[in-house]
C-alpha cells in the first residue's frame, strides 16, 4: 500500500478520501483532469465537494522563481502566478487561493526551488462523523435542509432530522442561526400547505 502511495505522489496526484471520520468507504489518489470532485472545484467553484486538510500551502516569495510549475500541478487550480509589481527580484511569483487550496502538498512536491511550504489552516476543517452527518451538513450548507427532512419518509426521517439538528448545534453562531431560520421557514411553509389542503380552494 505504501508503494502505491509513493507512486501516486511521484505522479503528482492528490490524496483524498471519504469525507467522514468513521466508516470510510474509499481513499483515492486524484488528478485535476479526471476526478469529478476536482473538476467541480475547478469549473463550478463547488468547494465542499472535498473536505480540505487542516494544512494550507504557502509560498516563500524570496525563493519563488515564478516558473508556473506549481500552478500547473495543482489539482484544484488554487495557485496562480502573478506579476510581482516590483515587490521582488523576479517578475512573477506564485500566490495561493486559500478558498481553493486542499492542503494536498502537490505544489511542494514539484517545486525545485523549495519555495512551497505548509502551515496550519487558520480555520480548521470540520470533518463529519459519518455519511449521514455529511449528507445533513451538505444539505444545510446548500440551503436544502428542508428537502432533506421532508422528502424522506419512514424510519430514516427521524435519523436525518436528529443528525441535522446535531450538526446545527456544533456550528458557529451565525451559521447555526442561518440554518435554524431555514428550518423554521420549512416548518411554517409545510404547515401552511397542510392547512390550505384541508380547507380546500378559496371561493
Amino acid at each position: 500500500a505504501m508503494e502505491i502511495l509513493e507512486e501516486a505522489k511521484a505522479a503528482g496526484l492528490a490524496q483524498t478520501g471519504d469525507n467522514v471520520r468513521e466508516g470510510i468507504s474509499y481513499m483515492c489518489n486524484c488528478c485535476g483532469c479526471c476526478c469529478g470532485m476536482m473538476r467541480g472545484i475547478k469549473q463550478y467553484d463547488i468547494y465542499d465537494g472535498i473536505v480540505p486538510s487542516n494544512w494550507m500551502a504557502t509560498v516563500d516569495h524570496s525563493l519563488c522563481r515564478g516558473c508556473t510549475k506549481c500552478a500547473k500541478a495543482c489539482p484544484a487550480d488554487a495557485i496562480e502566478v502573478v506579476p510581482t509589481e516590483g515587490k521582488g527580484l523576479r517578475k512573477n511569483w506564485a500566490v495561493v487561493d486559500e478558498d481553493r487550496c486542499l492542503g494536498c502538498g502537490v505544489c511542494g512536491d514539484v517545486c525545485r526551488w523549495d519555495a512551497h511550504g505548509m502551515e496550519p489552516r487558520r480555520e480548521q476543517s470540520y470533518i463529519p462523523a459519518d455519511t449521514m452527518e455529511r449528507v445533513a451538513l451538505m444539505a444545510i450548507e446548500r440551503g436544502k435542509l428542508g428537502d432533506l427532512l421532508y422528502d424522506n419518509v419512514g424510519s430514516r426521517l427521524g435519523q436525518i432530522a436528529a443528525k441535522s439538528l446535531s450538526v446545527i448545534e456544533r456550528m458557529p453562531p451565525w451559521k447555526a442561526a442561518m440554518a435554524a431560520t431555514r428550518l423554521r421557514s420549512v416548518f411554517l411553509s409545510t404547515l401552511s400547505d397542510q392547512l390550505r389542503a384541508r380547507s380546500g380552494p378559496v371561493a
